[in-house]
């Protein structure tokens, strides 16, 4: 091979350079390549590098463990009325239920029927509820949106056999043959108030004398004295003189439940009874929290912090402050024992 002059008359490593730069090109085979491990693992091919199982193409489905999903808070169902049973019109007679702990409460949107107000006041506690049901807390209420569809359908007091039910609440209704010889809607009745227990039961109804009644038995009497007062309605205690076959003399006689009856003038206007009403209504449920509301008031440095309505709540309802905030101050700084909320209902 020819080597230029320059490079013979160099020393031996110029010429050993030069033979490993030159001898590739020109195709010799016989010179081998030089090569690290290193480079030697990165030119492998891809097929022969294991994959991890994080880099599959298929996601693997993850399982919430006890500790995760239980801190999971569910998305809210829409609001809905459950067919509870039948009424002698065969019309459905629809309830909502509401909390799973608390004190028990079982709301009745009026038993005449044909009475407007009352089962308005009964679907927006229930919706109200549904809404609420995480804010409020301590509550477990079941509302029966109306006892006598039939008496709504047929604008009349009365249900498709033509018997007013608000008499039909007779003494021996816990003999198992008089309850099957007894009108539908109060058998629907009673299969609630066995199922559930309630510690109240609230009557919703109107009043056609202007001035609104609380009628209310003993234990309850505290809370209903404290709502007649605001609202500037009469206070009646129960059995009184309610008349033979009433829900509140059949309830009032039992000292198992309470019985409130809740009658709102006939002359308040529909879209105004929520407002008007709402919250003296959700007052009646709360049970022994007078304590509570009264903690509250303290803090809001307010009368109205609590759930009663405002006498004016129709012109003020922009002015009342936030009773949920009243509600819940109350409760974190007073938790009433259950004697002292005992001897507050029952004084």
């Amino acid at each position: 091979m020819w080597i230029p002059t320059h490079i013979r008359q160099g020393n031996a490593s110029c010429i050993v350079l030069a033979l490993a730069f030159c001898l590739p090109s020109a195709g010799c085979s016989s010179m081998p390549v030089l090569e690290n491990e290193r480079t030697a693992l990165l030119s492998r091919a891809n097929d022969q590098i294991p994959v991890p199982e994080f880099d599959e193409a298929v996601p693997t489905t993850r399982v919430a463990g006890k500790s995760l999903a239980s801190g999971i808070i569910p998305a809210q169902r829409p609001f809905s009325w459950e067919p509870l049973a039948e009424s002698s019109g065969r019309r459905a007679i629809e309830t909502a239920h509401v909390g799973d702990g608390g004190f028990r409460t079982l709301v009745v949107g009026s038993l005449a029927g044909d009475d407007p107000l009352a089962i308005t006041l009964a679907e927006k506690l229930a919706q109200h509820l549904h809404e609420n049901a995480i804010i409020l807390g301590g509550v477990d209420v079941t509302v029966i949106r109306n006892l006598n569809p039939d008496g709504e359908a047929l604008f009349k007091m009365v249900n498709e056999h033509g018997v007013y039910l608000n008499r039909e609440f007779h003494k021996n209704l816990s003999q198992p043959a008089q309850q099957a010889t007894t009108q539908p809607e109060i058998r629907a009745f009673l299969k609630v108030l066995d199922e559930h227990q309630p510690q109240r039961v609230i009557h919703l109804r109107t009043y056609g004398n202007g001035k609104g009644v609380i009628a209310a038995s003993t234990g309850a009497e505290t809370v209903a004295r404290e709502s007649a007062e605001w609202l500037g309605f009469e206070l009646i205690q129960l059995p009184g003189a309610s008349a033979d076959g009433t829900l509140e003399r059949f309830l009032s006689s039992d000292s198992r439940t309470e019985i409130v009856t809740l009658a709102i003038p006939a002359t308040i206007q529909r879209e105004d009874v929520w407002d008007t009403y709402g919250g003296s209504l959700l007052n009646l449920i709360q049970s022994h929290d007078f304590e509570a509301r009264q903690a509250a008031r303290k803090d809001l440095g307010t009368e109205t912090g609590d759930l009663r309505s405002d006498k004016n709540s129709v012109r003020n309802r922009r002015k009342r402050p936030n009773w949920f905030l009243g509600i819940l101050l109350g409760k974190l700084r007073l938790r009433p024992t259950a004697a002292s909320a005992a001897s507050s209902d029952s004084a």
